[in-house]
């Protein structure tokens, strides 16, 4: 098609035919693509996304050929997608790390404060977590000094946990010449949403006559607490022991120690099967004297008794189990330890 002729024969001004040579261009660049797709579709090669787009940034790998051929380059389309290689997550905390010794699949945020040679670390799992989770702090103290360490951990709202060593001094008790190291690991729960501040102070105190002044260190966070499940009994472990008190125990009676320890429940039973046919011993609290603070879950709640038996001959091996709940009797949760009676 001879486009100038057909033009110079139509009686147009300069700018009409400029504009009709734009349509003209358009309709014959439509008409290729359609043919070029056309021939695609008769292909027995399909079209396939390109692997890597000139100028093009990130693409789809979807489809891309293993070996591309001369033939393979005219099916390729080149696809671009959103670069998703990157992701990043803002906390409160200072750093995040990753704890390999327990559980890679939670993010760990480490917190660290030193002063005059006392330097704590607090490892915070997971800083990020939601409502019946369970946070883990793991608390490392070292004293360059090796004095005796104390850790408190104070959580929110209004409840704190002291875990300490006293160790006596005797006179003339040589100080020590190397660094004294601590660990120890603190668990919590939270029953509503929030951002919640965390708080570990570590004390290291020294005998008098080492004529060294106690330091102390105090360590500061915030967690996030997301919505996640509604329970009455929070989900912290009940801790539960018990053995024979030989020093109780007479030729016909056997006295056996009962301790338990529910600090996120109400505990509301306590039996002891007593493993030689007789009926079970059942110790039971009413659920009215369970008090629901509701922005926490109940407790702590203590069991510490002394429980008598009379066995004709031993051999026999008793079971003590302890249930709690929240405070309508929800959300149990049950341990059972086996008891040996000589």
């Amino acid at each position: 098609m001879d486009m100038d002729r057909i033009m110079d024969s139509v009686e147009l001004g300069t700018e009409e035919k400029r504009r009709v040579w734009i349509v003209l261009a358009s309709v014959v660049v439509l008409a290729l693509v359609a043919a070029a797709i056309a021939v695609g579709r008769g292909s027995d090669r399909p079209l396939r996304l390109a692997s890597t787009c000139p100028d093009a940034g990130p693409v789809s790998p979807l489809d891309a050929p293993q070996q591309q051929t001369a033939d393979d380059v005219e099916n390729l389309v080149c696809v671009q997608v959103p670069d998703t290689t990157t992701t990043s997550t803002s906390i409160d905390l200072t750093s995040t790390t990753v704890d390999a010794s327990v559980d890679t699949s939670l993010p760990t945020t480490t917190l660290s404060e030193s002063k005059d040679g006392l330097r704590v670390t607090v490892d915070v799992k997971p800083p990020e977590l939601k409502t019946a989770d369970i946070l883990t702090l793991r608390i490392t103290a070292r004293d360059s000094d090796g004095g005796e360490l104390g850790i408190n951990v104070h959580w929110e709202p209004d409840r704190g946990g002291t875990v300490r060593t006293h160790n006596d001094c005797y006179k003339d008790q040589p100080r020590p010449t190397e660094p004294s190291v601590r660990t120890k690991d603190a668990t919590f729960s939270y029953r509503q949403p929030g951002i919640v501040p965390i708080a570990v102070t570590v004390d290291a105190t020294y005998c008098p006559e080492w004529e060294l002044k106690e330091k102390t260190v105090k360590v500061q966070g915030k967690v996030t607490v997301g919505p996640g499940l509604v329970l009455s009994n929070g989900p912290l472990p009940l801790e539960l022991r018990a053995k024979v008190l030989e020093e109780d125990t007479t030729a016909s009676t056997t006295a056996i120690g009962v301790w338990a320890t529910e600090r996120d429940g109400f505990i509301h039973t306590v039996e002891v099967d007593w493993g030689d046919g007789s009926a079970p011993e059942v110790v039971a609290t009413p659920l009215a004297q369970c008090v629901d603070p509701i922005t926490t879950w109940p407790g702590p709640a203590r069991f510490d008794r002394v429980l008598l038996h009379d066995y004709p001959v031993g051999g026999h091996v008793a079971r003590v189990t302890v249930k709690s709940s929240g405070c309508k009797g929800l959300d149990e949760e049950t341990k059972t330890v086996e008891v040996p009676i000589p």
